[in-house]
């Protein structure tokens, strides 16, 4: 159903009855908004994600209805949800320096005007409200009178501990993690002291921004609070109860951990805990469409909501541009985390009891054109001259976000190794060793403390550097790091909200190559071990061969047996790799380094 209902200017409204079991809760007997449009079609495609919001709020309503309120968060969640304010207000105050004022300029100016015509002055000029870029005069000495103005009546309350001044903020976020916490608690006393404290800190940070200090935006929380009205269940057959059980036993990385609980997150904002029995295809198929109207990039703002208050902001915008929303990919590895996780539940014979059921995420992926049209390509020996010749490698520059040396040295070891991002990134001092006169990388996760971790059993490896490396002064810069006492090779990276180490450093890459007109999709950083590989193939390396150099699983039986391809083996071999036109003699003595 549409829920449409036209008004008699012509546009239609989106208009859903409220239970009447719900109305006391809801607060309202329908939920109404104009979808601001004639166009009878166009009225049905805004108007499903506002009845998909509806079903949500309903259930979310008829669990508050059945559940008490929650009165104790832990220290962990009252601090996540003041990191998540914090994060907001920053955001919030980094946007128009980014965006520029001109919206708030052109609303000013129109209402100056109106001033002025009834025979008013207005404070500032209309040269003081413009701005090329960033903030204008006027919208600047707001920002200042502003902060001079709140801050310190902010301090007084909390001296005297007086958290009624964010008594909104608190409850918006509550409502914006779907938190039916108690009032009267004493949680909610604490939560409203951490946001009190937040509130003054994020306006001590604009103030120093104000005066020209550099003050980041902290990420956004990782993994949002679940709401108090999704907890698991005393069966332990609901989503959320199985879902922490596949947590505990397969323990995954942390990127996996993110996904995963991104993915189910989002599923039960939607549709509410479930038991597993109960989920449907349908309740994928109105997950994936959902997900499919998103944005690729959520503001500060965006990010704190659910999925649902999602789908509302987007249904009263002006519709989203063909390739701004989520990729393909993306909808599918939410869809594919679900499946996974599904399969494990029935596989450890917890649905026994419902023989019928199977698999709802089974075959709900979208075709990706990814899939067929945009796989990897190696970088050509031209892209490889473009690159190699770019000023982090002829001029030394250093640009904020390629982690100072890893700029250099992670394209250049990728490329005469063939080694993955990751696997080189996170290296540490130590890993660079020597066997028999053979100087090799050892790839491998025995030091579990920092992070380390490999794709697989074949990708734990003994690496020879090529004599390319080495004329490029790659041991004279792991001895550097070694006299320095440091423990990483490469300690400038800084980690991803997953814990890659390379997370960060890998969209880096991505714009720097963009800038040097490398702008197919198809060649990203992966494109050296593509470039290895044809290389190896080239110098007419046998596969078992650069298979054991790149840590790729053989398909044969044979190669499983005995301890490997020989160390010194893999040195002669790897000697052979070359890349024709390829010069990097401006490398051989390059010492310098520029930072920008």
């Amino acid at each position: 159903m549409t829920y449409l209902l036209r008004h008699k200017s012509g546009t239609y409204h989106f208009r859903r009855a409220v239970p009447a079991d719900l109305k006391k809760i809801i607060g309202k007997t329908a939920i109404k908004q104009s979808l601001r449009t004639k166009d009878v079609t166009e009225a049905k495609r805004r108007a499903h994600p506002l009845a998909i919001k509806a079903d949500a709020e309903f259930e979310t309503a008829r669990k508050r209805l059945a559940a008490p309120h929650c009165s104790e968060l832990t220290a962990a969640e009252i601090e996540q949800l003041a990191g998540a304010y914090l994060h907001q207000r920053l955001a919030e105050d980094d946007a128009p320096r980014i965006k520029g004022s001109k919206e708030d300029d052109d609303l000013y100016k129109a209402l100056k005007a109106q001033v002025e015509a009834a025979g008013g002055v207005g404070n500032f000029s209309d040269e003081e409200a413009t701005a090329e870029v960033g903030l204008s005069e006027r919208a600047y000495e707001k920002r200042a009178e502003a902060v001079e103005v709140v801050l310190p009546g902010l301090k007084e309350k909390l001296a005297r501990g007086d958290t009624r001044i964010v008594t909104d903020e608190v409850d918006a976020f509550l409502h914006i993690y779907g938190i039916n916490l108690d009032r009267r608690s004493a949680s909610y006393r604490e939560l409203s002291f951490a946001f009190l404290k937040t509130a003054v800190k994020a306006n001590e940070a604009v103030a120093r921004r104000l005066g020209g200090e550099l003050v980041d935006t902290p990420p956004a929380p990782s993994a949002p609070v679940i709401a108090s009205s999704l907890s698991a269940k005393q069966d332990g057959m609901d989503l959320l109860s199985m879902f922490e059980k596949w947590l505990a036993e397969r323990n995954p990385v942390p990127k996996t951990v993110l996904d995963f609980t991104t993915a189910v997150r989002r599923f039960t904002e939607l549709h509410g805990n479930l038991p597993v029995h109960e989920i449907t295809k349908p309740h994928v198929r109105a997950y994936k469409d959902a997900l499919r109207r998103l944005p690729r990039a959520l503001s500060g703002e965006m990010r704190q909501m659910t999925l649902p208050q999602l789908l509302d902001r987007l249904a009263a915008a002006t519709p989203a541009a063909e390739g701004t929303t989520l990729r393909a990919g993306t909808v599918n590895k939410a869809v594919g985390a679900l499946e996974t996780l599904f399969h494990w539940i029935s596989n450890q014979g917890y649905l026994d009891d419902h023989p019928s059921w199977s698999n709802p995420a089974a075959d709900m992926k979208m075709h990706d054109p990814a899939d067929v049209d945009l796989g990897r390509l190696p970088y050509e020996p031209e892209d490889l001259s473009v690159i190699f010749n770019s000023p982090v490698f002829q001029d030394g520059d250093r640009p904020t976000g390629g982690g100072g040396a890893a700029a250099k040295w992670l394209p250049l070891i990728a490329l005469f190794s063939g080694a993955r991002l990751e696997e080189i990134g996170q290296a540490l001092v130590a890993d660079v060793k020597q066997q028999d006169g053979v100087v090799y990388l050892d790839i491998n996760t025995l030091d579990k403390q920092a992070g380390k971790r490999v794709k697989n059993l074949s990708s734990r490896r003994k690496l020879p550097l090529h004599p390319e490396l080495i004329r490029c002064g790659l041991l004279g810069y792991v001895e550097d790091r070694r006299r320095a006492g440091g423990e990483r090779l490469f300690p400038e990276l800084r980690p991803s909200v997953s814990g890659q180490v390379t997370g960060n450093w890998s969209k880096w890459w991505g714009r720097y190559t963009d800038g040097l007109g490398i702008i197919d999709p198809r060649k990203v950083f992966h494109s050296f071990r593509h470039a290895f590989k044809d290389a190896c193939r080239s110098a007419r390396i046998e596969e078992e061969l650069h298979d054991a150099l790149t840590g790729h699983t053989s398909a044969s039986v044979g190669r499983g047996y005995g301890n490997g391809v020989p160390l010194e083996v893999l040195a002669e071999e790897i000697t052979k790799v070359s890349y024709k036109g390829l010069d990097l003699s401006h490398l051989h003595a390059a010492t310098e380094v520029r930072r920008t």
